[in-house]
């Protein structure tokens, strides 16, 4: 049986944690595109943390975060390739805590409506 070497296992924590990244920033951008578009029917004021969180995906802010982490990873695999799970481990805590964040802000209008546990609709 053939040992896998260290690189390539470097090479797949750096690529597994990319693809999460890119993941988390294409499901907040189309989360605030979604979002914004129904609470601007609603025609009610939104919470501050609702704003700040479409105006972030406006300025494309969650574009800007996985290309830079991206960008990091790359770097520190060829500078530094001893440092990628760690590297790896702070990018994706960085990315679940931005998800939750965003998460928050997205639900943050419906819980103030006093709807915290909502019923599924019927079909």
């Amino acid at each position: 049986m053939q040992k896998i070497s260290p690189n390539k296992i470097r090479i797949a924590y750096g690529l597994v944690v990319a693809i999460a990244v890119w993941t988390g920033a294409t499901v907040v951008s189309i989360a605030a595109r979604v979002f914004a578009r129904a609470y601007s029917d609603f025609g009610a004021d939104l919470p501050a943390l609702t704003l700040l969180m479409i105006d972030l995906s406006r300025a494309a802010v969650p574009w800007l975060w996985a290309t830079g982490a991206t960008a990091l990873l790359g770097y520190i695999l060829v500078k530094r390739p001893a440092w990628i799970p760690v590297a790896s481990v702070a990018v994706l805590a960085l990315t679940v805590l931005g998800l939750a964040f965003a998460l928050l802000a997205f639900v943050e209008p419906v819980a103030l409506c006093g709807d915290y546990w909502p019923e599924w609709p019927s079909r």
